[in-house]
């Protein structure tokens, strides 16, 4: 009916073009001499499902078909209080199965989202299921899904905005739930940010240094997506490996105009890189944006225990890691963070500001400060 009757009958019945379904690729304006890769980039908006329904790697997202990528998404678990506030107390507990509504049967007989989150989890962090001496399970499949589902979303949204025009758009699935539920959502249904929300704010900032992913490594993109200019502002960058040492570092000097971003090839970077980082800041020394990208998966590398330092002030937590601690979580009852999932570099302090409900108070003892090295 749609890709053979209804295009018969609107071409004999007008001059109206025809789209036979969105999203879809646009199989009609395929010609002879194109190549299927042509017919990608003249294609509509897509779905990007092969991530979670065909367990595809997340590099898929430079390459997938379409010029607007319109859902994709990764399930992960609500916060434990949100949970809590509809008696869900332990991973076992029949209403927590319930709430599980992804199957995949095609791949797997019994194959649901729970063994999805696995797999994925398995592969870029670490197995949720696995014994854990100083975590329950429901704790290592809430913090794990989330850290993973906030890798994947954070790289579809950067492979999406560095495509040099390629991928006009971007929308995962989903924003937030309808009940306290195991979802795609990056917002559980309490209003508590996971993970992923944090990593999608920042990979998607109007102004903000991004890897170049779909260009040969090693580059950056600097993004300006503003319509005010940056004037003369550095961006400062290193190679870091595992110990949290420099291994080589340079910087650009760079200018933007409004809706301008430009690629900064980087020099040569180590072997033995474990993470690249950058800062990029104004010539008075205000930070315009600060990130990083791990040179592998989280699980490839073998994380060294940390030893995190926090002090209260006001309404800001400052924290000191002895070591390079990464997936850092704060937690604390209805504490809202600026931050979090966050990267700390050995002997640097970093501020994260908070705010609380009216009439709370929050004292060290209460505060919750884990990273990835005491899950792997």
């Amino acid at each position: 009916v749609f890709l053979e009757a209804l295009p018969a009958v609107v071409s004999r019945e007008s001059n109206t073009t025809y789209w036979p379904s969105s999203p879809s690729e646009d199989s009609l304006a395929l010609l002879p001499t194109q190549s299927q890769y042509d017919t990608e980039w003249t294609s509509g908006d897509e779905h990007a499902w092969r991530v979670w329904f065909d367990t595809l790697d997340f590099d898929y997202f430079s390459s997938h078909a379409g010029r607007f990528a319109s859902e994709y998404g990764l399930q992960s678990l609500p916060d434990s209080c949100t949970l809590a506030s509809a008696g869900i107390r332990h991973f076992e507990d029949e209403a927590l199965q319930f709430r599980q509504r992804s199957k995949m049967e095609w791949l797997k007989p019994g194959l649901d989202g729970w063994g999805m989150m696995r797999i994925y989890s398995k592969r870029y962090t670490a197995d949720p299921a696995a014994p854990d001496e100083h975590h329950t399970a429901l704790q290592r499949w809430i913090y794990l899904s989330q850290l993973t589902q906030a890798l994947g979303l954070r790289e579809a949204l950067e492979r999406h905005r560095t495509s040099e025009g390629r991928y006009a758009g971007s929308l995962y699935w989903q924003l937030s739930d309808v009940w306290p539920t195991v979802s795609w959502s990056t917002v559980d249904y309490e209003g508590r940010w996971k993970l992923a929300h944090y990593a999608v704010e920042q990979a998607n900032k109007p102004r903000c240094v991004l890897l170049k992913r779909t260009s040969p490594l090693y580059a950056l993109e600097a993004v300006n997506d503003s319509p005010v200019g940056i004037a003369a502002s550095k961006v400062f960058w290193a190679a870091v490996d595992l110990n949290g040492d420099t291994l080589a570092s340079e910087h650009f000097d760079l200018q933007l105009e409004p809706f301008e971003s430009v690629a900064l090839s980087l020099s040569i970077v180590p072997e033995n890189t474990a993470v690249l980082r950058w800062d990029w800041q104004r010539e008075n020394g205000e930070v315009i944006d600060a990130g990083y990208y791990l040179m592998d998966k989280p699980s490839a590398f073998d994380w060294p225990e940390t030893s995190i330092a926090w002090t209260i002030q006001g309404n800001r937590v400052q924290l000191v890691s002895d070591k390079l601690a990464f997936g850092v979580r704060l937690q604390w009852a209805d504490a809202h963070f600026s931050e979090n999932g966050f990267m700390l570099f050995p002997g640097e302090t970093m501020d994260v500001t908070f705010t609380l409900p009216n009439g709370s108070r929050m004292v060290d003892s209460q505060l919750v400060v884990e990273d990835f090295a005491s899950f792997q």
